[in-house]
């Protein structure tokens, strides 16, 4: 005579699993002792289980949503960096134009000598502003992946962690089922 299975992930923990529509030898009394054995035995344990499991998921979840946070306050802070000096550099084009507009009415020569030098400067504050963009962009990188990498190895040691839970289940199940057998033929006889 065989048992059911005991337990399985398919079941919520709280509810026994279904007997075989015919039990054979067993009365409906001997069943439901049997059932109740089984919650005893098998019932705390796969709740404690589920528990832990849930437990892993939110904090997963608050993990996750933590990184996003994270990611979208440092996208923010370069964008509000990139806005700044685009504005700065805009102002600064302006206050340069009107003071070459003005030179120029002047002298030829002074306008020329003030666009020249302008032109330079434009040239060393591009190069600045895409200096500091790089750096930007590189620190941005790092710490993109640096979160990346923390979260694959949570990501990783969460998997460990279920794998190793659910073959400590398989292993008491296993013995379970070998100590219902018994008592089974034990009843039987």
């Amino acid at each position: 005579m065989s048992l059911t299975s005991v337990s399985s992930p398919d079941l919520p923990a709280s509810e026994p699993n279904p007997a075989p529509a015919q039990t054979g030898h067993l009365s409906q009394g001997e069943d439901d002792n049997l059932e109740k054995v089984r919650e005893l035995l098998f019932g705390q344990q796969a709740r404690s289980s589920e528990q832990q499991l849930q437990n892993l998921e939110t904090e997963l979840v608050r993990f996750k949503g933590e990184f996003e946070d994270r990611l979208q306050r440092l996208e923010d802070i370069i964008n509000q960096g990139f806005d700044s000096i685009t504005q700065q550099i805009q102002v600064e084009r302006d206050d340069r134009k009107a003071a070459i507009a003005r030179c120029e009415t002047a002298t030829q020569t002074l306008g020329d000598d003030l666009q020249q030098k302008t032109v330079q400067l434009e040239q060393k504050i591009d190069q600045k502003a895409q200096g500091l963009q790089q750096e930007v962009l590189a620190q941005s990188s790092q710490l993109t992946e640096a979160l990346h990498q923390a979260s694959q190895g949570f990501l990783r040691d969460l998997n460990q962690e279920s794998q190793r839970r659910q073959q400590q289940e398989r292993a008491h199940n296993s013995r379970l089922a070998g100590l219902f057998g018994e008592l089974s033929e034990r009843l039987n006889d």
